[in-house]
Order: C-alpha cells, then sequence, then structure tokens
C-alpha cells in the first residue's frame, strides 16, 4: 500500500513494498562555495549528474586514497638498497622463495643468506661471511672426497684383495667410519 504525507522536510511517501520514495541530492562542502550540489537521484531520472566535484586539490581527478607507509628494502637482484615513498610500487617478498628480488631491509646484513647471489650478506656489511662460506664448502667437499676414498680403498683392499690387515680392522666397521 502506498503511504504519503508531508513531513518537515516536504513530501514523504512509501512504494509498495516500504521503500522510502524520495529525490536524494548529493552534495560536497568547498570553503568557497559552500555545500554545492553535484548530482541527484530521482525515480523517474534516474542518477544525474549537475556538476563535477571539485577536490582539495583544486582539480576533478579523484585522489588517490590508498595511502601507504613509505619503506627501505633490499633488492637482490640490483645488489643495494631501495626506499618506496609511496609503499605500492614495490612488492616486498619473503626470502623463503627460489628467486626472490625485494626483500625487507632488516634481512640486509642480518647474518643469514637470503638473496641467491648472496648480496644482502656481503654487500655494504660491516662483517663478510663470503669467505668463510667458501672455506666451509671447500673443506666440506674434501671431507665428502676423503670419505669416498676411504670406502674405496676398504673395498678393494678389505673386501677384493683380501689384505690381512685391512681384514683385522674390520672392513664393515672401517666402511661405518667413512
Amino acid at each position: 500500500r502506498n503511504v504519503r504525507f508531508t513531513g518537515t522536510t516536504g513530501l514523504v511517501s512509501f512504494d509498495e513494498i516500504g521503500d522510502r520514495v524520495a529525490d536524494i541530492e548529493f552534495l560536497y562542502y568547498s570553503p568557497e562555495d559552500g555545500w554545492t550540489r553535484t548530482a541527484r537521484y530521482s525515480n523517474e531520472g534516474g542518477y544525474e549528474v549537475v556538476a563535477d566535484v571539485v577536490w582539495h586539490s583544486g582539480t576533478e581527478n579523484v585522489p588517490d586514497l590508498d595511502i601507504r607507509k613509505p619503506f627501505h628494502y633490499w633488492s637482490c637482484h640490483d645488489k643495494e638498497e631501495g626506499y618506496d615513498k609511496t609503499g605500492k610500487s614495490v612488492t616486498i617478498h619473503t626470502p623463503d622463495g627460489s628467486d626472490v628480488d625485494d626483500i625487507d631491509i632488516d634481512y640486509h646484513c642480518d647474518s643469514f643468506i637470503d638473496c641467491q647471489n648472496f648480496s644482502d650478506e656481503s654487500t655494504n656489511c660491516s662483517f663478510n661471511y663470503l669467505a668463510v662460506f667458501i672455506a666451509f664448502g671447500i673443506l666440506t667437499g674434501l671431507l665428502i672426497l676423503l670419505a669416498l676414498g676411504t670406502m674405496v680403498f676398504v673395498l678393494v683392499y678389505g673386501i677384493m684383495l683380501k689384505f690381512r690387515r685391512v681384514r683385522r680392522a674390520s672392513p664393515f666397521f672401517l666402511m661405518l667410519l667413512s
């Protein structure tokens, strides 16, 4: 059923399902002009733009409301620190991927290898672990070669050729040692 009556602001009416039937005006506030009508809506005419909104910048361009904090980051590929002043032009990655580029600045010089090219630990750090990593790799490789050589020695001289001295030391025990 339709309900209509005159209220304080004018005619008030509801349609058959209980929704308010009213013309709606869209306003914005300008310090120079006060309240300014920008659009209106009516059941008969639909949405109609009367004037464009003039924003605080003095233009009709809608401002960017996606405001984020700026941040510093480390670029693994460029091997340098960067700064994103908008907070949204660079995507920060976590260093758990296979080939990451931009990581949080806190990962730079933190004594953990986060970039594949070691740039986060070898560039502009007060300490450089690159030489330690290389020496550790060489030492580990030599120990593996020594273990393989011992296995070959035990197989050849203890099991195949059955040398007494090697057999007394028990070839299986020597294999476990290597």
